[in-house]
């Protein structure tokens, strides 16, 4: 699988590079390859087509974008990225679904309503061949009484959860966020490392570099584990967060 993979930048506000969260989130995502000619889900997902004989790498058996539940999926095609699109433009046209598209840097977006989900299929040349990162949302399982992203994690005023995404793989947790705020790299630093200790976790790292703006947390209790990176951009903080519950 290629290492860099850009998922969910049709949600993302802040138009960050997936890359950079998924890099983080991939980490801990145990990823399985399966020889399908469609991508096909249980309790209701929708089929979405795929070329014959790819590899399909599964990304996640169970996801949870900013309150919305996901199925990510990623697979290259040795014809390159023309024939890829092609492939889903004539697809979805003789099935009569109407989809928009557009282009994203390096990235051909496609995407299109399935009854009460979304479906995304990005798209994009990788060497000689095409790559593709398919992403499903159940738009239909949002409620008001599905939490607001950031529920339970702390973090200091007048700070916005930009992203906060939940996996379940092989009954292994993930959490990721990101969020950002006004505050200094070495006030935020400070405020998880005093947090988390008053809540009796172990510092297993940690490291904080006024200069370069940056600094890391990592601590542990039990079965759960949490890293913290802080960055500086701009007059902004920024927070990457991963808990793993073992």
């Amino acid at each position: 699988m290629p290492a860099i993979i850009h998922l969910f930048r049709f949600y993302n506000p802040f138009c960050l590079s997936l890359s950079d969260i998924m890099t983080l989130v991939n980490r801990f995502l145990v990823c399985a390859g399966l020889l399908l000619s469609s991508i096909t889900h249980a309790s209701g997902w929708p089929d979405v087509p795929v070329p014959e004989s790819v590899s399909v790498t599964q990304v996640s058996e169970d996801m949870v974008f900013n309150g919305v539940p996901m199925k990510i999926f990623s697979f290259e095609y040795l014809p390159g990225r023309q024939k890829l699109l092609d492939f889903y433009r004539n697809t979805w046209r003789e099935e009569e679904i109407e989809f928009k598209e557009h282009e994203q840097g390096q990235w051909v977006i496609l995407s299109a309503p399935h009854d009460k989900f979304y479906v995304t299929v990005q798209v994009s040349q990788l060497g000689n061949t095409g790559y593709a990162q398919i992403g499903i949302s159940n738009w239909g399982a949002v409620s008001k009484k599905t939490p607001d992203p950031g529920t339970g994690f702390p973090r200091l005023p007048d700070s916005l959860v930009v992203n906060d995404i939940s996996a379940t793989d092989s009954g292994r947790r993930s959490r990721t966020l990101l969020v950002e705020n006004g505050h200094s790299i070495a006030s935020n630093y400070r405020y998880y490392m005093g947090h988390y200790q008053r809540q009796h976790w172990n510092v297993v790292r940690s490291n904080l570099d006024v200069k370069k703006g940056a600094a890391a947390l990592t601590v542990a209790r039990d079965d759960r584990e949490m890293e913290i990176v802080l960055t500086q951009q701009g007059s902004k903080s920024h927070i990457f967060a991963v808990e793993i519950i073992h």
